[in-house]
Order: structure tokens, then sequence, then C-alpha cells
């Protein structure tokens, strides 16, 4: 086996493992705050109590924590696709350093730049 087959297949083990994990992080989300009503205490600042402030606090917060996690989730899910695709071309480029699949590849699918841009511009000429 080859250097380059074997930074390959790492590769690909690296990019499928933070696909997982993106995977599992888009599945995390932030909990509500809860305001903890203390029994028996009334906490007042000057002749208001403060006990509505904080539930008002306590809504527009979870409001935020709300929009990060659909945020999170989609950026993470997004991310996760991104290393899969990743993952499946250093596949492919592990698979192509091996000689068999490297000549049915060039014999097929003319992977070659030169004659492919060649055989382009002769198209294009036509």
């Amino acid at each position: 086996m080859k250097l380059i087959s074997i930074i390959w297949l790492i590769f690909t083990v690296l990019f499928s493992y933070l696909s997982y994990f993106h995977y599992q992080q888009s599945r995390v989300a932030y909990p509500h705050f809860e305001v903890t009503e203390i029994k028996g205490i009334k906490i007042m600042a000057g002749d208001m109590s403060i006990e509505q402030p904080l539930k008002d606090f306590a809504n527009k917060f979870n409001e935020y924590l709300d929009k990060q996690n659909k945020s999170n989730k989609k950026q993470h899910k997004l991310t996760g696709f991104g290393y899969l695709a990743a993952s499946f071309i250093a596949f492919i480029s592990f698979l192509l350093t091996f000689n068999k699949t490297e000549k049915y590849a060039n014999k097929k699918c003319n992977l070659n730049p030169y004659t492919y841009f060649k055989n382009c511009v002769k198209r294009f000429r036509e």
C-alpha cells in the first residue's frame, strides 16, 4: 500500500468522525432558563417587587435560547453534511490510488486534465 493511500484513508476516517460528531451536536439543545421562586421571602427593589421583571427577563432569554438552538441545529447539520461529502471524496481518492482503479477510471472517465481540456476545446471549435 502506498503512503498516499494511507493518508487518504486517514482523511476518510477523520472526516467521517467529524461528520458523526457534528450530527450528535445537532441533537444537543440548551435548556430553558427558569426563575426559582423563594418561598416566604419577597424581594423588593424600592417599593417594587422584582419578580415580574425576572419573569419577563426569563421569557426574553428563553426566546433567545430557542433562536440559538435552532441556529446551532442547522449549522451542525450543514457542517456534518459537508464533512460527510469530504469523507466520501477522500474515500474515492483512496480508491483511485490503486493502479487497477486508476487505469479503469482514466479509461472510463478520462481523468487526465490535459486530455479533458483538449477535448473540450475541440468540441467548442466544432
